[in-house]
């Protein structure tokens, strides 16, 4: 957990803007929705609100964790709680 504080950022907007990075662990103030969509491949996508208060909507997951997890609870017909987890998004 201390690496994660340690590496996350709070600002997803700044941290696009600069370009110098294409993959980032955002600490997230709350996550609104995650759901998944079924088509040609497996996607989870996310709605939430970075620490600094900015709200993304419709962000791809690409945490396999969290992956893994939603694919699990879909899988076994079970609700998904997300009432903290890391947000993991790569811009390639």
């Amino acid at each position: 957990m201390n690496v994660l504080n340690k590496v996350s950022i709070t600002n997803l907007k700044n941290e696009i803007e600069r370009k110098d990075k294409s993959l980032f662990v955002v600490k997230v103030k709350s996550i609104v929705n995650i759901w998944h969509e079924q088509y040609e491949k497996f996607k989870v996508r996310v709605t939430f609100v970075d620490y600094d208060g900015n709200v993304y909507e419709r962000f791809p997951a690409t945490d396999l964790l969290l992956l893994a997890y939603i694919r699990y609870m879909v899988n076994n017909k079970k609700e998904v709680l997300y009432k903290s987890v890391w947000v993991e998004y790569n811009l390639d």
